[in-house]
């Protein structure tokens, strides 16, 4: 007989000298609670259960957590019964030797090895805890107690368990690559309270009808019932916005406007030029700036606006020689946009990490990266974006700001000068590992010099314009007055 051979006959050994161990243990208390944790563990309807718990708890750190746990025994559940098992074909134990009153009242057919239940326990125990460190212990406690009563109701010998256990372990950190979470953080602005505007006395709105396909007539008509003093002011077609708002602005209190981040930016502007409070309305399509801002509505809006509720938020500037604008949100320049105009695409077809792995591919493949230096270090960029304030999570697609006055920049970019790099990114965003990578950098600042070997076109809040070779991106904190919903 061979040494492997051997080394496998005692490990069976082992597993079933254990087992019989176990099998002929007495335990009259421990009996009956065991059976019915082994009973409820079939079908995961223990982790269901607990998973629905979760989620209605106040803590959404909590809710994401169960959920994330589910994903993960699907994830095992498939590779346990549908890979494993037929891998590794094993017989149950002997039924006789376990006590009846000790016995499951489901033993399956399929293999023994692995034990499915305990790669369920440890798989929702490990995703969830990656997500909620506080479940760690007691998801962890129940875990093991799982797997001991397969082998106590006599479903497992030991080592199915834990083989199922290890598996359970791996699938919960696969889970956590594949689908990233990020900590979503309650984070109550800074109000300022100011004198309320009911009637909208001293606001002068300049509002584009056409913007939003067609909802800036709307708001237009909306903001002249809900506040009778304002002046409300439509955009002629093919009018200049930022002209319009700066003449508006001569008789202005508060300057307002009503469009998407392209609308918001302007308003921004002449906002910051005339020292005037921003008073906003979502009337766009995607509007990032509303939505970060918590102005989710007209109502909204109109609520800050009569209560008299302001912050100060944060405004990206960009500016070299002749050249000065500003950013709410976003700059990109090099592929980034394209890769977001084909992630956004696909992402409702294939779900977003396979729409990511394939704008990413596209975008490699047909655009030339950027050769470009960034604070003195010299790279061949790609998919560069710089966000006005710290964004979540801190992986390659950026979703979320948690509050708009962070005082800093978020720069990322994909460094296309290693071996594979396109390859290396591609495959990283199917998997949810970019920031392993090493050729996707994160950084956060109060302010980058960026030089470029020629002069090309620049996308801030979704408008593109030309932008010298060489620019400075810096952070004004808390330079803009917004009207802002109070918490």
């Amino acid at each position: 007989m061979s040494r492997r051979s051997t080394l496998v006959a005692r490990l069976l050994a082992w597993d079933q000298a254990i087992f019989d161990s176990v099998a002929t243990g007495r335990s009259p208390t421990g009996d009956r609670p065991l059976r019915r944790l082994t009973d409820v563990a079939d079908h995961s309807v223990l982790w269901m259960a607990i998973a629905a718990v979760l989620s209605r708890s106040d803590n959404r750190r909590l809710g994401r957590a169960g959920r994330r746990g589910l994903c993960a025994i699907a994830f095992s559940s498939v590779v346990a019964n549908q890979l494993a098992k037929r891998a590794v074909p094993r017989a149950r134990p002997v039924r006789t030797a376990v006590p009846l009153a000790r016995l499951a009242h489901r033993i399956p057919t399929s293999s023994s090895f692995p034990s499915g239940h305990a790669a369920s326990a440890a798989a929702f125990a490990t995703a969830a805890s990656r997500t909620a460190p506080v479940l760690t212990v007691p998801l962890g406690g129940l875990a093991a107690l799982v797997g001991f009563s397969r082998v106590h109701a006599g479903v497992h010998y030991p080592g199915d368990v834990l083989a199922g256990l290890a598996l359970g372990v791996g699938m919960g950190l696969v889970t956590d690559a594949v689908l990233p979470t990020y900590e979503v953080l309650d984070v109550t602005p800074r109000i300022d309270r100011v004198a309320g505007r009911p009637d909208g006395q001293g606001v002068v709105a300049v509002i584009n009808p056409e913007s939003g396909g067609g909802r800036g007539a709307d708001i237009a008509e909306l903001l002249e019932r809900e506040l009778t003093a304002a002046d409300v002011r439509r955009l002629p077609d093919g009018a200049d916005l930022i002209a319009a708002l700066r003449d508006a602005a001569r008789d202005a209190e508060v300057i307002a406007v009503a469009g998407g981040d392209g609308s918001v930016n302007a308003g921004a502007t002449v906002a910051l030029e005339t020292g005037l409070p921003l008073f906003v309305v979502a009337g766009g399509t995607l509007n990032h700036f509303a939505g970060d801002a918590r102005l989710v509505d007209a109502n909204a809006s109109l609520t800050a606006l009569r209560e008299g509720t302001t912050t100060r938020v944060d405004v990206g500037v960009v500016e070299g020689e002749g050249y000065r604008e500003i950013f709410l949100n976003t700059l990109s320049f090099g592929s980034y946009p394209a890769f977001v105009e084909r992630r956004e695409r696909w992402e409702k077809r294939v779900g977003k990490p396979l729409a990511a792995a394939y704008a990413v591919w596209r975008v490699l493949r047909s655009e030339e990266p950027v050769v470009a230096d960034i604070d003195g270090v010299g790279r061949r960029l790609s998919l560069i974006f710089v966000g006005a304030g710290s964004y979540e999570p801190r992986r390659f697609v950026p979703r979320l700001r948690p509050r708009l006055d962070s005082g800093e920049l978020d720069l990322r970019f994909f460094d296309s000068g290693p071996r594979y790099a396109g390859a290396r990114l591609a495959l990283a965003a199917a998997t949810g590992m970019v920031a392993r990578t090493g050729v996707f950098v994160a950084r956060r600042g109060r302010s980058f010099e960026i030089s470029r070997e020629q002069s090309g076109q620049i996308a801030r809040d979704g408008e593109v314009d030309d932008a010298p070779k060489e620019f400075t991106v810096r952070i004004d904190p808390r330079a803009l007055t917004v009207y802002v919903p109070a918490p």
